[in-house]
């Protein structure tokens, strides 16, 4: 988990190599990504990422807007 700067981008280091998703929240409450039930309905929005040994990547991701 990471936060993005006002340009919204953002960096993630020293990942294990592996296929990953990445999920954008403007506002997620802490852990609740650890929640099935929670992403359930968000698992589409989510952007496939292969993360590789000393390969940068740029990825572009939506951003899922929290509903009250």
């Amino acid at each position: 988990m990471t936060t993005s700067n006002q340009s919204r981008e953002l960096s993630i280091r020293r990942i294990p190599p592996g296929s990953y998703t990445l999920f954008a929240w403007d506002v997620i409450d802490t852990g609740a990504y650890f929640n099935r039930k929670f992403m359930r309905p968000h698992e589409r929005g989510g952007v496939p990422v292969v993360a590789e040994p000393k390969i940068k990547s740029n990825v572009f991701a939506l951003v899922i807007e929290r509903w009250y």
